[in-house]
């Protein structure tokens, strides 16, 4: 039986697929190859692909099915979930607004977003949370807000968390601004506690890291830019550890880039408190020599580090320190990075390629079933998503891709409405191809034609 590939993004309510491999650790199909029918954003019939042809029961209902689609050569697993990105909308649209940031979402390959509240106003109050619902309800990507830890970011009020909880808000955090107010924490972390909240936290001590731009060390001395110690994320990590002990409840350490604080994280698993953390893609291969030649599109915080740091991140993930791996996707416009280096804002279109980076940065190191767990399973249980499995009666939300596709990043490529890309020129393996979701079917720019 031989289909072709069908390409479109429009509301789907039956579909049939065929020789699908599985990459799902929960799911009693992983490994094999799959034939399945969706109906209504369900899957409804799924049975393993054996020999050419699929059965005549499947045959006769993908007969009844609006679409159908060959997986072959193709892996899918449960929808990703990317549990760190900046979408400036209220705000900043012109850097990226809703529409485009989840796109750029599709087009790595995600079908579940977790949005900082790095807007203007800042989400922190039940209308902006219903903005944002409203404007993302007919997308493909489930979009979810994590709401604002502090009043406006300030670190001296904590926001109505409770009201935001009850209108959606599926965790608690002052984005890129670090929590330095020690009790803000503790009650934060206590109040959040009887509706199993989750309270998230950028670690770095800005007392230590001041005016710093880049990793403190040989190269920041070279290249004469004032440097950030990673003392200052391990103290920041030292110190949420001592309050989270003393407070209990949930508490996420974002994008972690040292080797001693995923040290310190792995400790706090053992002792068993609720501690969970991630780590930016990029940070997986992008080091501090990338920085040679003032090059804005390697400027991030926390910033690139050693070549002994990504070895501790890659360990952190295999034996599941670290949790998720997230884009850290934070679009900056031409005025925001094309200028000199110690004025050029943090961050870069990053969701386009999280998944190939980090794929190629873990290649022949970690299982391919490891790093799908960080981008499915595992943010899904930090941000209590409902669980999916790709089997029998649970919802279509899937992610189609490539394990093994090399290309070359271009962002002229990208959704994003930002182009500034650390991975520009270069070959990355790993290609989301399409998403399922909501009843819709969405390509990515890896998708055949």
């Amino acid at each position: 039986m031989s289909w072709i590939f069908i390409i479109f993004a429009e509301n789907l309510m039956s579909l049939a697929i065929t020789s699908a491999e599985v990459i799902d650790s929960c799911s009693p199909y992983n490994g094999k190859k799959i034939n399945f029918i969706v109906q209504n954003n369900n899957i409804t019939f799924i049975e393993k692909a054996i020999g050419k042809s699929p059965s005549a029961e499947f045959i006769a209902l993908a007969g009844k099915c609006k679409e159908k689609i060959s997986a072959l050569g193709f892996s899918v697993s449960p929808g990703w979930v990317d549990m760190r990105v900046t979408i400036p909308d209220p705000g900043f649209e012109y850097k990226e607004d809703l529409h485009s940031g989840c796109q750029a979402a599709i087009n790595g390959g995600f079908t579940e977003i977790a949005i900082l509240p790095e807007t203007e106003p800042n989400i922190q109050n039940k209308d902006t949370l219903a903005y944002i619902h409203a404007k993302t309800k007919d997308e493909l990507v489930s979009v979810h807000c994590i709401a604002a830890l502090t009043e406006n970011r300030k670190d001296k009020t904590l926001t109505e968390m409770l009201d935001l909880h009850h209108h959606g808000a599926v965790g608690f955090s002052n984005g890129n601004i670090p929590v330095s107010n020690s009790g803000i924490l503790v009650r934060a972390l206590q109040y959040s506690r009887p509706f199993d909240g989750l309270v998230i936290v950028h670690a770095e001590d800005e007392s230590l890291s001041g005016m710093g731009v880049v990793n403190e060390g040989t190269v920041s001395v070279s290249l004469g830019l004032k440097g950030k110690p990673s003392l200052s994320e391990e103290i920041a990590v030292s110190g949420f550890i001592d309050l989270l002990r003393y407070a209990e409840g949930r508490l996420h350490i974002s994008h972690v880039s040292t080797a001693q604080a995923v040290s310190l994280i792995r400790k706090a698993k053992k002792e068993g408190l609720q501690i969970t953390c991630d780590v930016a893609a990029h940070q997986l291969s992008l080091d501090e020599s990338c920085l040679v030649g003032f090059d804005t599109r390697f400027k991030f915080n926390p910033p690139l580090r050693t070549q002994k740091d990504i070895h501790a991140l890659i360990e952190g993930i295999k034996d599941e320190t670290i949790d998720a791996i997230v884009s850290d996707h934070c679009p900056q416009d031409t005025e925001a990075k094309e200028v000199e280096f110690e004025h050029a804002a943090n961050g870069a279109s990053t969701i386009e390629t999280a998944f190939a980076s980090a794929v190629t940065a873990l290649r022949g190191k970690i299982q391919i079933e490891t790093i799908i767990k960080c981008f499915t399973s595992a943010p899904r249980k930090i941000v209590r998503l409902p669980e999916m499995v790709i089997d029998k009666n649970y919802p279509a939300n899937l992610t189609f891709f490539n394990q093994n596709k090399k290309w070359v990043v271009s962002p002229a490529m990208f959704k994003s409405k930002s182009k500034y890309s650390p991975f520009e020129g270069k070959e990355l393996t790993g290609a989301p191809v399409f998403c399922v979701n909501k009843g819709k079917v969405g390509r990515t720019m890896h998708g055949l034609n």
